[in-house]
């Protein structure tokens, strides 16, 4: 039986531009609607700044790889903006 634990990550990302941000949150949205039972992310923006909190009662290893995802996102979808400008 595994051990369920609450956890929480707190993420703020500083981003170059307003449009940057924008183009990154609209990106990664549809990922953090349907989250499992005991996963819940929230996302809002401040200035430049994407802040992400990710809340978690099951498995470690549930918060570790949902981090994980979240920012595999975020580096895709900013190498997709630099490709789009250049």
């Amino acid at each position: 039986m595994k051990a369920n634990i609450q956890s929480h990550v707190h993420l703020e990302l500083d981003f170059e531009t307003k449009s940057e941000l924008s183009a990154v949150m609209n990106s990664i949205i549809p990922d953090n609607i349907d989250c499992p039972n005991g996963l819940v992310v929230t996302m809002s923006d401040k200035d430049n700044r994407l802040i992400l909190d990710i809340f978690c009662t099951r498995e470690i290893y549930v918060i570790i790889s949902t981090v994980d995802e979240i920012l595999s996102h975020i580096i895709m979808a900013k190498q997709v903006i630099a490709n789009a400008g250049s």
